[in-house]
């Protein structure tokens, strides 16, 4: 199976959709900052300390909006257990999106 070949099918197929953000280095070290702390979207569990993939998805995303304050954004999961359910956030994350809500 040709992996990089898959990888790049979808790639280019979503791209069409969406478009991709990059998390930057800022994002990943926010978000190792929030795994370690086990603050949402990262948590405590039985295994240990998890979802700093997730932190890293949702600080990427702040970066982006950030940085296009004048963009219309939809952040598509079924994962509201880690990211809420679009209307309110766990905390922290409600006081990361407080200053960047539509007035």
């Amino acid at each position: 199976m040709d992996l990089e070949r898959l990888k790049e099918h979808w790639r280019r197929d979503y791209r069409v959709i969406f478009e991709v953000i990059d998390t930057s280095g800022e994002a990943a070290r926010r978000a190792l900052a929030r795994e370690t702390l086990a603050l949402a979207p990262a948590q405590l569990t039985r295994e240990g300390k998890v979802g700093g993939r997730d932190a890293a998805i949702w600080f990427s995303l702040l970066g982006f909006l950030e940085n296009h304050p004048d963009e219309h954004v939809r952040f598509v999961t079924d994962n509201s257990k880690d990211f809420g359910g679009g209307n309110v956030y766990p905390s922290p994350m409600d006081e990361d999106v407080a200053g960047l809500r539509a007035g």
